[in-house]
Parts: structure tokens; sequence; C-alpha cells
């Protein structure tokens, strides 16, 4: 069992070559692509235009309502409703959900791109962590040759071999997991396109960072202006405002003129609230992307000096100054060391594409 596991293994180490050699025959992809891809394929757009189409009919209807209640009389008492047919009511309601559907559906557009942009370099990520796992096999590798030819000169113990070995085979596996998950990786974006699970893909976009510099302050200033939410929420306290004055016909004895009243104190407040928590949400995604920043520019640091420091140490491992299990703990060190910076990379990249969005329609 143990040695067909070590096949497979190995086996996987020739595929992630072969894979690497041959893809030139995958179709190239581009983030912008993917992201077109993804926006043909859902159906939440397609929902978003039957919505907006549907809303359209109902201004229309609402308006020959209107039309045809123009000399119509009304007794509040008994008619009510029809004051707001009568008034136009119902046409500024459509007419104003028929605005907003148009923000709803760049909300819907906005949450397709970040999903696939997450996914993209989600994919990018766990392809350099294969990259990574390979490096650690090679390492391991080199571990053990040495290692062998100092047992033969008998300047190390058999078990310095099987400790090479052993790390060896633990290097081996870990390439075959960060395989796995990048296969699931590109599993799932395949998905999200609409694309066929044979479908190859070569991913083009790099997974690099510019420099996150922006003015808190003037990005919130614009997004209480330009996101859906509050948008929807300020919809909602106007409408509830018209219908209140309008039910003030019926006089504050009537139980519909105190439940229009409540209706728009809540809507109110929840458009006042509403604003100051969604620039709430945008503080804490500008300081998730600080944060992410400074942990990428640490993991960096860390990584240049874990390099540095496994290439002296091989070197004094070659010259028998330590053993071999001290060269494969470095290894290791070194190999989770790539692995924390390329995440922290993905971290930094994913909070500051989340931002961008966060500052315009939002998501």
């Amino acid at each position: 069992m143990l040695k067909r596991t070590v096949a497979l293994v190995m086996s996987s180490v020739l595929v992630f070559s072969a894979a690497s050699a041959y893809a030139s025959d995958a179709q190239p992809l581009s983030l912008e692509s993917a992201i077109s891809m993804a926006k043909e394929y859902s159906p939440e757009l397609e929902m978003a235009d039957a919505n907006k189409t549907s809303l359209s009919k109902q201004v229309k209807a609402a308006a020959e309502a209107k039309k045809e209640s123009k000399n119509l009389p009304i007794v509040v008492s008994s008619n009510f409703d029809m004051l707001y047919v009568k008034n136009g009511y119902y046409v500024n309601m459509y007419s104003a959900y028929l605005d907003l559907a148009s923000d709803e559906r760049k909300k819907i557009e906005a949450g397709i791109a970040y999903g696939v942009t997450e996914k993209y370099y989600t994919c990018k990520n766990t392809l350099r962590l294969c990259e990574v796992a390979l490096s650690g096999v090679h390492r391991a590798e080199d571990n053990l040759a040495v290692t062998k030819q100092k047992y033969e000169l008998g300047m190390c113990t058999q078990l310095d071999v099987a400790n090479a070995e052993i790390a060896l085979e633990e290097a081996r596996n870990n390439l075959l997991s960060s395989q796995q998950n990048n296969d699931l990786a590109m599993h799932s974006l395949k998905i999200t396109l609409g694309a066929a699970d044979s479908a190859a893909f070569s991913l083009t976009d790099s997974l690099t960072v510019p420099s996150f510099e922006h003015d808190l302050a003037a990005d919130t200033a614009k997004a209480l202006e330009t996101r859906y939410d509050v948008k929807a929420l300020k919809v909602s306290a106007d409408l509830s405002e018209k219908y209140y004055k309008t039910s003030g016909v019926l006089g504050e004895e009537n139980p519909k003129y105190h439940t229009a009243y409540a209706d728009y104190l809540s809507a109110t407040h929840n458009y006042n609230t509403g604003k100051r928590n969604i620039a709430l949400l945008i503080k804490s995604a500008y300081y998730d992307a600080i944060n992410a920043a400074n942990a990428a520019s640490v993991a960096q640091k860390k990584l240049d000096y874990k390099k540095k420091e496994y290439e002296v140490n091989k070197l004094r491992f070659e010259m028998g100054m330590i053993t071999s299990s001290v060269l494969t703990a470095l290894s290791d060190e070194l190999t989770m060391t790539e692995i924390s910076y390329e995440n922290a990379l993905l971290t930094y990249k994913l909070a500051v594409e989340n931002y961008n969005y966060q500052i315009t329609v939002g998501v």
C-alpha cells in the first residue's frame, strides 16, 4: 500500500510537470474575459432584466390608472387607496423602483465581477503554491542525495538517511495536496463561468497588487451617492413620506394614518442608520486593505530572510557542520514561509479589490 501511495505521488509530480509544459495548449483567459463569461452565464442578470421589464409595464399601468381616475370622485372613508392612484403615488413608486432597478443590476454585475476575481486569483494562488511545493520536493531530493553520499562516507547515520527519506515523502505529499487544491479551485471557477469541466484555461493576469493609496473620507462621501443599498434606503424613505403625507386626509383618529406614520419613521430611521452602517462597512474594508498590505510586506521580508537562512545552512550541511534533520526543518520552515507569503499576497489583492467595489456600487 505504501509503495502504491509513493508511486501515485511520483506520478502526480510528473503530471504537474507535464501540465506546466503543455500550458500553451490551454485557452488563455484574462480576468476581464472571465468576468464577461460569468456575466453572460449568470441567471441573476437575466432575472434583473426581467424585473426591469416588469417594472416598466407597471409604470405604464399606473400611469393609465391615474389617467382613468382623473375625474373619478373619491370617498376617502370608503375608497382611500384610490386616492394614491389618482395623485400619482403609484406612478412615482414604480418609476422610482425602475430607476433603482438599473442600480441593482450594476450591483449584481459588481458582485459577479468580485466573485470571479476572488476565484480567478485563488486559482493563481493555488498554482503558485504548487510551485512552492515542487521547490520543496527539489530541496528534499537534494538533501536526500547529499545525505546518502555522506552515509556512504561514514559521515552520518542511517537515521539521517531515514529522516531525509521521510522529509521527501512529506514534500511529495504536500505537492499532491497542493495540486488537488488547484484542481478544486479551477473547477469552482469553471462552474462560475459556465464552462465545461473538460475546459482548459491558462490564467494570464498576474497576482500583483499596486500600492494602496486612498482617501477614506472622499471615497465614503462618493460611495454614499453611488451605492445601490443607500439609494434603495432613500427611495423607501421618500415613498413612505409621500404615503404618510397623503394619509393625512384620514385624520389622526384613523389607524391607517398612524400605521403610515410609523412606517415613515421606520424607513427614515433605516435610511439614516443605514448610511452610517455602510460608512462603517467601507471603513472596515479600508482597514482590511491597509492591514493586508502591512502583512504582505512583513511576509515578503520573512521570506527573503528564510531564503538566505536556508542557503547559508545548506552550505553548512554540505560542510558537515549541521545534520540532515536540521536542514530538513529549515526547508520546512522555508516552505511554510513561502506559503504564508503567497497567501498574504492573495489576501492583500482581494482586500484591495473588495474596497474598490465597496466605494462604488457595492457588492
